[in-house]
């Protein structure tokens, strides 16, 4: 008997979850685990690319994927970083490529034929080195259109840089977002981040 009620209590206890309404999840484990899996091959991808592109070896690696509100996503990004806006047709809405500055900084660096040195001095892009960006963000757009084809076929196109988040409304605050977050080692040393975040009707 005293197994039974055991049994019995802690069915009961199962048989409810809480529910957050202020925040309520909208990407089910399922739909996170999709975006791992598409966004793990991504990152091998654009790992060999951009080896090959700046002639020195990149690994990217997801670290985490997380849902949170728009609101929570843009005040947990840092200063200063590069935003890639961009769309994927025919999908609905935007999607939003953020970049450290220490990681663009590195890259930049080796594109305009240097060793891939960090500028430690956070500060503004220039002209040329915004132009650069925007190269180096569209070819990662195309290996992620590369790679979300295996689910279903999209067109990335690219619509605009930002220096910060707060410009940038492509959700309200409270819509749910998938935010993907990548590690970026060169030269076998850490050099930071860059994330992507899918509000929830993309």
């Amino acid at each position: 008997n005293f197994n039974m009620e055991m049994d019995f209590d802690e069915s009961k206890h199962k048989s409810y979850k809480l529910y957050n309404f202020r925040r309520p999840d909208k990407f089910s484990k399922d739909n996170l685990r999709a975006l791992r899996d598409i966004h793990r091959e991504f990152s091998k991808a654009i790992s060999l690319i951009l080896s090959g592109y700046l002639r020195m070896r990149v690994e990217i690696e997801i670290v985490s994927v997380d849902q949170l509100t728009y609101e929570e996503f843009v005040r947990s990004m840092p200063t200063p970083i590069s935003v890639g806006v961009f769309e994927f047709e025919p999908l609905s809405g935007q999607i939003l490529l953020g970049m450290g500055f220490e990681v663009l900084s590195c890259i930049i660096n080796r594109m305009l034929g240097g060793n891939g040195i960090i500028d430690t001095k956070s500060r503004d892009l220039t002209d040329i080195e915004k132009a650069l960006a925007k190269k180096v963000i569209n070819i990662i757009i195309k290996s992620l259109e590369d790679s979300w084809n295996t689910i279903i076929p999209v067109t990335g196109k690219f619509i605009s840089l930002d220096d910060n988040y707060q410009s940038i409304q492509v959700a309200t605050a409270g819509e749910i977002v998938a935010l993907l977050t990548f590690e970026v080692q060169i030269f076998g040393k850490h050099y930071g981040l860059f994330s992507i975040c899918f509000p929830y009707p993309v």
